[in-house]
């Protein structure tokens, strides 16, 4: 079990890394399933640890909004068979984009 992220991923064991470059991971609902383990796992420490959660809540709510934020994009991609017309060149540039406004 190596201690360091970054350690680990600089490493030669390429069996123990995370596989960044599989076809399965490069699945934007792997990607974003990822954000909302991430934020559950945090959570679940949270609730164990008192201590730790004034610092953990931050992570813990950037993580979750996160997700929802992706999974909002991944519904609004396919919303064009929903309401009857492809989604506008502005449209698909505002999916781009790091935020949830207008």
């Amino acid at each position: 079990m190596c201690e360091d992220l970054i350690r680990c991923a600089l490493s030669d064991d390429w069996q123990n890394n995370a596989r960044l470059n599989e076809p399965w991971v490069v699945d934007e609902l792997v990607y974003t399933e990822g954000y909302r383990r991430g934020a559950q796992l945090l959570f679940e420490h949270a609730e164990k640890n008192q201590h730790d959660r004034n610092c953990l809540i931050y992570p813990i709510a950037y993580l979750y909004r996160h997700h929802m934020e992706l999974v909002l994009k991944h519904i609004i991609k396919r919303a064009p068979s929903l309401i009857g017309r492809p989604l506008t060149p502005e449209e698909e540039q505002h999916l781009k984009k790091h935020s949830l406004d207008l």
